[in-house]
């Protein structure tokens, strides 16, 4: 995106539009999440999860600390790698003819 800018294909509010709108669980994102292809969202709550439990397991007296054993994600990574994100209601033609409307 950031070379189609330089070379003068697109404008700098279409390259901050398409930044702007990326979805959560987009590639570019994947630096908060260690490179898996999960949102931030979905990592907080896989950690808060694990949080009660160590909390659960602190009041019932045990000393095992259950972090330990914390995969870090739950996930497998989806089988179909080109389906991140979602156009919603829209086709993939419907948001070009959009984005080039910018």
């Amino acid at each position: 995106m950031l070379a189609a800018y330089w070379r003068g294909e697109i404008t700098l509010r279409k390259l901050r539009v398409l930044i702007e709108y990326l979805p959560d669980n987009s590639p570019a994102r994947w630096h908060t999440t260690d490179g898996q292809p999960f949102s931030t969202a979905d990592a907080i709550g896989w950690r808060s999860l694990w949080a009660l439990a160590a909390i659960a397991q602190g009041m019932a007296g045990k000393d095992q600390n259950i972090f330990d054993k914390m995969p870090q994600f739950p996930w497998k990574k989806p089988d179909n790698p080109n389906a991140y994100g979602s156009f919603g209601d829209h086709t993939p033609e419907e948001v070009l003819n959009y984005l080039d409307s910018l």
